[in-house]
C-alpha cells in the first residue's frame, strides 16, 4: 500500500490496530475512540501517552504485531 500510495501518489487509508505497523508505514494517524477523532496529526507528533489516550487505557503487548524492532 505504502508503495502504490508513493509510486502513483495515490492516497489509501489503512484501518490498523497494531501500533508498531501503524508507526512504521503510516505518515499520519487518526485516533479514534467512541466514535470520535481523538487525535489527528503526523507520526513525528506521536508518543506511547498518544496512543493511551486514543485506546482510553495503557497500551498492552498485543496492541503491537511484534515489536517496535521488528522489519
Amino acid at each position: 500500500m505504502k508503495k502504490i500510495n508513493k509510486e502513483d501518489n495515490i492516497t489509501t487509508i489503512v484501518n490498523l490496530h497494531f501500533i508498531d505497523m501503524a508507526m512504521k508505514y503510516a505518515d499520519r494517524i487518526i485516533g479514534m475512540r467512541a466514535g470520535e477523532v481523538v487525535f489527528d496529526g503526523p507520526v513525528s507528533e506521536v508518543s506511547e501517552k498518544t496512543f493511551e489516550e486514543i485506546y482510553g487505557r495503557s497500551i498492552r503487548e498485543d496492541d503491537l504485531r511484534g515489536g517496535a524492532d521488528e522489519s
